[in-house]
């Protein structure tokens, strides 16, 4: 049985199961940004109940599209600070943020970034996962905007 063709929207821990549980999914891409924290993101709601509920058989590929090294920067802005509350600030969200991603980046088939630098620096922060779950977006911008001779 096909999905219904949606836009899924959360709407409860129940409905997000019970979407899971039905095994139409062959890939699942998920963003992961940190812009309503300290609340959970989208791959921190979403992937537990991916490999809790899919079938075992069925369990979609997961990829988690993170456009910054989230944790990386935190511990940057620590170091170009010279405030002290600030850098104690930006060492906590940074020690916070590295958690979170290793937890939800353990759950993931496949990293992707958008630049090589941050998917080396993110790969040096979390060396236990393989190279190989590492890769970079791709995207000619001609491509993007619907060129016909994109690559």
């Amino acid at each position: 049985r096909a999905p219904p063709p949606a836009i899924y929207e959360y709407t409860s821990n129940e409905q997000l199961a019970t979407l899971c549980a039905q095994g139409w999914f062959d890939a699942v891409l998920v963003f992961f940004w940190f812009w309503y924290d300290p609340k959970p993101n989208v791959a921190e709601i979403l992937l537990p109940y991916v490999h809790a509920f899919s079938p075992k058989s069925k369990r979609p590929h997961i990829t988690i599209l993170s456009d910054d090294a989230h944790s990386l920067r935190d511990y940057r802005l620590a170091e170009w600070t010279a405030d002290p509350d600030l850098k104690a600030g930006y060492i906590a969200s940074a020690t916070k943020h590295a958690q979170r991603q290793r937890v939800c980046y353990m759950m993931a088939d496949k990293l992707l970034h958008l630049t090589e630098q941050d998917s080396e620096a993110e790969h040096d922060l979390f060396p236990f996962l393989p190279r190989e779950k590492f890769g970079l977006l791709r995207l000619s911008p001609r491509a993007f905007f619907g060129a016909p001779d994109a690559t």
